[in-house]
């Protein structure tokens, strides 16, 4: 349903004062679940799978020295790990980056509404995080997020769709070498034949990623919304 004029100011104030409908931004507390989310799930494939080593080693010490090598090659508890951890892990980066496409979203909605833009970011060209990068700093002046922590999350984007698209593998990895070399930086993050495999503990530190550029978007907007705020208490 289209808000008449009047209505629309109405909404206008509600999404500058942070009341009404729309109330204030909480993105915060998503992820704080997701940390406690993956920290649950890395404890419990680690538990399982010495659990399962810890069975398998009582089997294994009933056979002969000569048989033992091939039992452990065969009976090695890898699913955890191979399959569980990486379907886990993927499954993670990709709600990560939807988390943050949210709340991306949500800030950029709330700026066209106090800035009643006949534009919207969906008008916009470029990947989901150069459309909003590009409209927060055109039409609400943000300086924060920094450039660094856009490319950040841009590189955290690229695990994220090497992963929906190619099970994990990235040609451009040798190519770009910026993107190599954060990859490097990352702790527990394989990529070996241009496949990243994204190993325990790993999603913390692309959580941690999210959480300092989120962190620095909605320090940007209410700082932006105070200044909008102020200046129409001068008019």
């Amino acid at each position: 349903m289209k808000l008449s004029k009047p209505d629309r100011e109405v909404f206008r104030l509600n999404v500058l004062n942070g009341t009404g409908i729309i109330g204030p931004l909480n993105a915060f507390e998503e992820l704080k679940c997701s940390r406690f989310f993956i920290e649950t799930l890395e404890q419990f494939i680690a538990s399982s799978e010495t659990n399962e080593i810890k069975e398998l080693e009582a089997q294994a010490q009933k056979l002969s020295e000569d048989v033992k090598d091939e039992f452990w090659q065969w009976h090695y508890p890898i699913h955890w790990q191979d399959i569980f951890g990486v379907r886990i892990r993927s499954a993670f980066c990709v709600q990560l980056c939807s988390q943050v496409e949210a709340t991306l979203g949500d800030v950029a909605h709330r700026v066209h509404c106090i800035e009643r833009s006949t534009i919207k970011v969906r008008d916009l060209k470029g990947s989901t995080l150069e459309q909003h990068k590009l409209y927060l700093e055109a039409f609400a002046k943000f300086k924060s997020p920094t450039p660094e922590l856009w490319k950040e999350m841009g590189y955290v984007f690229l695990i994220r769709n090497s992963h929906i698209h190619q099970q994990g593998f990235n040609g451009d990895i040798e190519n770009n070498r910026d993107f190599g070399q954060f990859l490097a930086s990352l702790p527990n993050v394989c990529t070996q034949n241009n496949f990243i495999e994204l190993k325990s503990g790993s999603c913390t530190a692309l959580l941690n990623i999210a959480e300092r550029f989120q962190n620095a978007l909605l320090k940007e907007y209410e700082a932006y919304r105070e200044r909008v705020c102020g200046l129409e208490r001068l008019v």
